[in-house]
């Protein structure tokens, strides 16, 4: 007896390429939508016009489609074993991790610049804050491997963490300059600084997996020295 195909066979498989194939376009649609809220949060010339209702619901939108998009691709990846859809995720997670350098290299030059109030503040740390879980969220679906040699593999979060620490690097010595030789007027906008050089370092341990290690283990010599004491 002559089996039929539809969505049992070929035509089951031509549907879920088709799904997949949508699920990316709304994935890069949601990235494009991001950067440019973004964009008018950081970096537009009337950024400080933008009403808190508009970027919640454009926030909004993009969560429900960034949401969505990776749901239906980690289930087209690992139970119909599309592997073809690891790579653009591979892509969109060096998309977003570039504006995740963006962002808080912004942070960095604003603090030192000392032109920040708290709600710009924390605006721009719930952007990094976000940008960095969306990263995270494709990099455990893609889980590509980087090649160093000739055989050892690698997370590509390494060399997002390595980017984040250079960038503080340089947002440190300038820190030295504008608070040790150069004394500002207003001093106390350090804590901003300061606020930033500590977020985006608790975020590079947490992209090596460190994060909750190296807090033990301060916690742990912390406690040895006061039953010390």
């Amino acid at each position: 007896m002559n089996r039929q195909l539809g969505l049992g066979e070929n035509g089951f498989w031509l549907l879920e390429y088709a799904i997949a194939i949508f699920a990316l376009i709304i994935l890069y649609l949601t990235l494009l939508a991001g950067a440019y809220l973004g964009y008018e949060v950081l970096l537009s010339p009337n950024k400080g016009s933008l009403e808190w209702d508009a970027i919640i619901a454009g926030g909004l939108v993009v969560a429900l489609g960034f949401g969505l998009s990776l749901g239906v691709i980690s289930f087209e990846i690992e139970k119909r074993n599309l592997e073809f859809l690891r790579r653009p995720v591979f892509l969109a997670a060096g998309l977003v991790a570039g504006g995740m350098l963006l962002v808080e290299g912004k942070m960095g030059a604003k603090a030192l610049d000392q032109g920040y109030g708290i709600f710009k503040f924390i605006l721009h740390t719930g952007l990094l804050i976000t940008a960095t879980g969306a990263l995270l969220l494709l990099e455990q679906i893609h889980s590509y491997k980087l090649k160093w040699g000739r055989q050892e593999r690698f997370s590509p979060e390494y060399i997002y963490a390595i980017f984040l620490l250079g960038q503080e690097g340089i947002h440190f010595l300038g820190m030295l300059l504008r608070y040790v030789k150069y004394p500002p007027e207003q001093s106390w906008h350090v804590v901003f600084d300061l606020a930033v050089f500590t977020l985006v370092f608790l975020i590079a341990l947490a992209l090596v997996g460190r994060c909750g290690k190296i807090i033990n283990l301060l916690a742990s010599k912390l406690t040895k020295t006061i039953l010390t004491v």
